[in-house]
């Protein structure tokens, strides 16, 4: 499920405009605008009792929830997100979004179930699943979420999910294709009004983002996951909250490089997920409790053009990665995304389309090594990349994902069960 890592760097990036026309034959619908809305978002292992715990410890009422769809293993499952209904009241999150006006979704999405075709990548550019992408679009809408924002394929340049981006310039070139394609046939179903993420992990693979860039015609929002630490870790390690926050910034293909090809291609920005690591993880990079790559976080928010802002917080108040836990982190999350938070909506200095505020910008050079990193889990993260767990037989049902602990092994996303 996620990823993390910091990077800045002041290059010019030029844009690859991708030919993919409309789907033949069909008007699609326009996406629901989103610019620099600074939707405050969090993660809480699809508990919507964690959600109302953590908007407590905040005070003020989080409507913005991160949810995953990325674990089924077969077509009904994946056209039939669990997210929609079930026997847990936990984790019904259609109707917690129904219950509350200004409530919504960032659903991050799988470009197919795992475990299909080995070449599904050409098959989807093709038009061989668009009735299945039909299905599910339908589905959503049917569900009340057809204005949810959509992380489709998230974090594909990583290595640990089926639907990443393969190998070859083939498999970017089909998979960015394929990208396109989806978003064009989602958009033919009548009340689809997705807004549509194309979110990164922060530094992996060294693979040029217009490589698979799907291009701006199908693109609503540019995004990235950044978490508190640097994979791959200098030596030594930095030893202060910023020389850790610059070595982030100046990583090679992460968030500084990241927040300036969203400027040069017009689309607001996202960090759909970022969050603590424990002190010392990430070989020796994790931030631990970090106030200082709160502040930094926030400092983005407010002085660019953010759509949204996803913190990874575990429903669990006693895991090293809560805020409960990080009186320091905790005290920063208050003061900027608290109820008077100053990155919040309309608190804070906002940019036009394809400019910023202030100083976090892209500014350093690339450094030699490219940034990685493992998704927060129950227990403190490492610095392999995140995986999907082995497909199962049973179909997905009512309750969430769940994230197993991490181990020298990427962590994995258990499917829903009952």
């Amino acid at each position: 499920m996620h990823i993390h890592r910091r990077i800045i760097v002041s290059l010019t990036l030029l844009a690859l405009l991708w030919p993919f026309g409309a789907v033949a034959g069909v008007t699609a619908q326009a996406a629901t605008t989103t610019a620099d809305t600074k939707t405050s978002c969090v993660y809480t292992q699809h508990s919507i009792s964690g959600l109302a715990r953590f908007s407590s410890l905040i005070g003020r009422d989080v409507n913005c929830a991160v949810v995953f769809n990325d674990v089924a293993t077969n077509w009904t499952d994946w056209a039939n997100p669990w997210i929609l209904g079930g026997n847990n009241p936990d984790v019904r999150w259609a109707g917690w979004v129904a219950a509350q006006p200004g409530r919504s979704l960032v659903i991050t999405q799988s470009l197919v179930p795992t475990g299909i075709d080995p070449d599904w990548r050409a098959l989807g550019a093709s038009g061989a699943y668009d009735q299945h992408i039909r299905d599910w679009a339908a589905a959503l809408v049917a569900g009340g979420l057809g204005s949810s924002i959509i992380r489709l394929g998230h974090e594909a340049n990583g290595d640990w999910y089926y639907d990443s981006i393969g190998t070859t310039s083939a498999d970017f070139a089909n998979w960015a294709a394929y990208w396109a394609h989806f978003v064009q046939v989602a958009r033919t179903v009548p009340g689809a009004h997705f807004t549509f993420d194309w979110t990164v992990n922060a530094g992996y693979r060294r693979i040029p983002f217009d490589s698979y860039y799907p291009g701006d015609d199908v693109v609503d929002i540019i995004g990235i996951d950044q978490y508190d630490g640097i994979a791959y870790a200098p030596s030594p390690p930095p030893a202060t909250p910023e020389a850790r926050w610059a070595g982030i910034l100046a990583a090679r293909d992460g968030l500084g490089e990241l927040m300036a090809y969203a400027t040069a291609h017009g689309k607001p920005l996202s960090l759909p997920e970022w969050g603590l690591m424990v002190a010392g993880s990430a070989g020796g990079t994790g931030g631990g409790d970090d106030g200082y790559y709160v502040d930094q976080i926030a400092n983005i928010v407010r002085t660019h053009v953010v759509a949204y802002e996803g913190l990874w917080e575990l429903d669990d108040p006693t895991s090293p990665l809560a805020l409960e836990t990080n009186p320091a982190a905790l005290a920063s999350y208050e003061l900027h995304f608290g109820a008077h938070g100053d990155a919040l909506p309309g608190s804070g200095t906002a940019a036009a389309p394809g400019e910023t505020v202030g100083e976090t910008g892209p500014t350093a050079p690339p450094t030699t090594a490219p940034i990685t990193t493992a998704p927060p889990t129950t227990a403190p993260p490492t610095t392999a990349p995140i995986t999907t767990a082995p497909p199962t037989t049973a179909p997905i049902t009512t309750a969430p994902p769940t994230t197993a602990p991490p181990t020298t092994a990427p962590p994995t996303t258990a499917p829903p069960t009952t």
